[in-house]
């Protein structure tokens, strides 16, 4: 019964420090490659009117669209990663 009663405790930590995303596309903007096989990928997405810019280094792969999907944090916006395909 003690266990159960200490384990409560961290499971409700879990599920409320569980950070709330959003979802959006993300126009890419600047495709160069790099060193060593690279990629770098410029790209921005808005959220609430409020554009952001970011980019990502990436292994050379070839993505077939000008757009990739953005997971993104509702409490701070500009904290994002990609999703590809």
């Amino acid at each position: 019964m003690k266990r159960i009663l200490v384990f409560i405790p961290f499971v409700l930590l879990f599920t409320a420090c569980k950070e709330l995303t959003g979802e959006t596309r993300a126009r890419i903007v600047q495709r160069k490659k790099m060193p060593a096989g690279k990629l770098l990928i410029s790209y921005q997405y808005s959220v609430d009117n409020v554009r952001y810019s970011d980019s990502l280094v990436m292994q050379n792969r070839v993505l077939s669209d000008d757009s990739v999907r953005v997971i993104y944090s509702l409490s701070v916006p500009s904290r994002n990663h990609l999703e590809l395909p």
